[in-house]
């Protein structure tokens, strides 16, 4: 069951730039279980763009702590609520909100991560440069539980753009899902996230789209990438990780 409480009227998604309309819109879609303490920093990000969003939706995973009424002191006219009724994971989640959105572009933020001001203006301008982009990334930093910048991302995994970009996803991920902006058609044609997919299902997902077009990349650090104790990305139990490798 899905429950979305304080519906807010946004504009209807625009025309692509391509087609002679305007610019199109960005839904922003943040997971969010058990966040409240990182939450309000990620949607101030959102909110702190100098390119405007069309919408932000928090899709809530049936969190047990304090989410739920964090959110509801969020007075904004462009956020959206998601309650679910029960635990379903992030994939699902992000599918969820995707199901919602009423953006032509879809952008991800975990709802640990916080985005430079100028991350969708940046890659916006890159998306609008050239057709066939199912995938606009870009370089972040990772963040310690400390608070140290760890350094860039791009520093361990070298980025790659254009049609065969998939070809290096197959290698390794140098996609984090914070800096994933994606036309809401090619998540469409994909099905979203493979929900079975315990890791990895952001790599996995890259490397569908990138087989649909182009991926694009903006060579600037626009996300703060914090990475905390119990993250799979710093490690996880051995049958994940095989998994993963697998």
């Amino acid at each position: 069951m899905v429950t979305e409480t304080r519906p807010e009227k946004v504009a209807g998604a625009a025309e692509h730039p391509a087609g002679g309309g305007a610019q199109p819109g960005v839904s922003v879609i943040i997971p969010a279980y058990n966040a409240a303490g990182t939450l309000r920093r990620a949607v101030n990000s959102v909110f702190s763009q100098h390119h405007p969003v069309l919408e932000l939706i928090i899709v809530d995973d049936a969190s047990s702590d304090d989410t739920p009424d964090l959110i509801r002191t969020m007075d904004h006219p462009k956020l959206r609520y998601i309650r679910l009724a029960r635990n379903g994971g992030v994939s699902n989640a992000r599918n969820q909100g995707i199901e919602a959105a009423k953006g032509e572009l879809i952008a991800f933020l975990d709802a640990d991560d916080e985005w430079l001001p100028n991350k969708i203006s940046l890659q916006m301008n890159e998306f609008l440069s050239r057709k066939n982009i199912s995938l606009v990334s870009c370089d972040s930093y990772d963040i310690a539980p400390s608070g140290e910048v760890m350094g860039l991302h791009s520093s361990e995994r070298a980025p790659a753009a254009g049609a065969r970009a998939w070809v290096t996803l197959l290698k390794y991920a140098f996609i984090t899902t914070s800096t994933a902006l994606i036309p809401k058609q090619y998540l469409s044609i994909t099905g979203g996230f493979d929900s079975n997919l315990r890791v990895a299902e952001d790599q996995d997902l890259w490397i569908r789209l990138a087989r649909l077009g182009e991926v694009a990349f903006v060579n600037e650090p626009l996300v703060l990438k914090h990475f905390v104790p119990a993250s799979l990305s710093i490690g996880g139990p051995a049958h994940d990780l095989l998994t993963y490798l697998l």
